[in-house]
């Protein structure tokens, strides 16, 4: 069982009653997580700074949050593999590819943005700003298509 709590992502084993944790490094709120196809890789998307009105109905700016990636299995050092920044007030959700090379994300409503990630290098490759709204913790999943750009689907 994998889930968010605050800022680690706690993996827990049912059969050996044990917990591991991975941390971000960026002391920010985990709002979802999603696992390869392979088992390999945990992605995470953390929360950033939301609009706030202020004094002369100031907007503050969000403040780059993450997806992050980590290696899972005996290879997990508890350090990301990845950091990926595109969106500006949280992450909303994530999913991997079926082939775990691509991983797919939605920002917060207040960011609006879909970013397709080649995560390894850490590049957006292809984002575009959704027409609907978009719910926080929502979910994606890629749907069978020829190519990824941006063929999946985001149900909240």
């Amino acid at each position: 069982m994998i889930y968010p709590a605050g800022c680690v992502v706690v993996l827990y084993d049912p059969k050996l009653n044990q917990q591991r944790f991975l941390w971000s490094d960026n002391n920010k709120a985990i709002t979802c997580v999603a696992i390869s196809s392979n088992g390999r890789y945990l992605a995470a998307g953390e929360v950033g700074s939301l609009l706030i009105q202020g004094e002369a109905n100031f907007l503050k700016m969000g403040n780059k949050p993450a997806i992050i990636v980590w290696e899972l299995g005996a290879e997990c050092s508890g350090r990301p593999v990845a950091q990926l920044r595109g969106h500006q007030f949280g992450i909303a959700a994530v999913a991997f590819a079926p082939d775990s090379k691509h991983i797919v994300s939605a920002g917060f409503q207040q960011d609006g943005f879909l970013h397709l990630w080649e995560w390894r290098s850490g590049k957006s490759i292809a984002s575009t700003k959704v027409a609907t709204k978009v719910r926080n913790r929502g979910r994606l999943r890629f749907l069978n298509c020829i190519t990824y750009a941006l063929c999946f689907r985001f149900s909240g």
